[in-house]
């Protein structure tokens, strides 16, 4: 057999579930975004009129977008916390179902 089919094979399927892992890795760090980004899009939505009051009432725009930030940051710290306390419980859950399995590194 020679030295060179040999290499070939076994770098070729790491390569590829390398390869492979990266473009899922990718297209879920956009959904991600598109998803982060249509929540915000919406809260601000939900806003449109607080926010034209406000600057009808001479609100300077730095002070706008302020509130529009703060808001969206709230929102979405509130979805990281939520998913992290989620995530533990059901790591521990799914360990349960398994014998020798560790939930979380200690």
């Amino acid at each position: 057999m020679p030295e060179g089919y040999l290499k070939q094979v076994l770098v070729s399927r790491p390569k590829f579930g390398l390869i492979l892992l990266g473009v899922f890795a990718a297209v879920g760090l956009v959904l991600v975004a598109i998803g982060v980004f249509s929540v915000v899009a919406y809260s601000v939505c939900l806003q449109t009129h607080e926010i034209g009051v406000r600057v009808a009432l001479g609100a300077l725009t730095g002070n706008v977008l302020k509130m529009v930030l703060s808001k969206g940051l709230r929102l979405i710290g509130l979805g990281v916390v939520l998913g992290l306390v989620a995530s533990v419980a059901l790591t521990r859950l799914v360990a349960s179902e398994f014998w020798g399995v560790r939930p979380m590194i200690r």
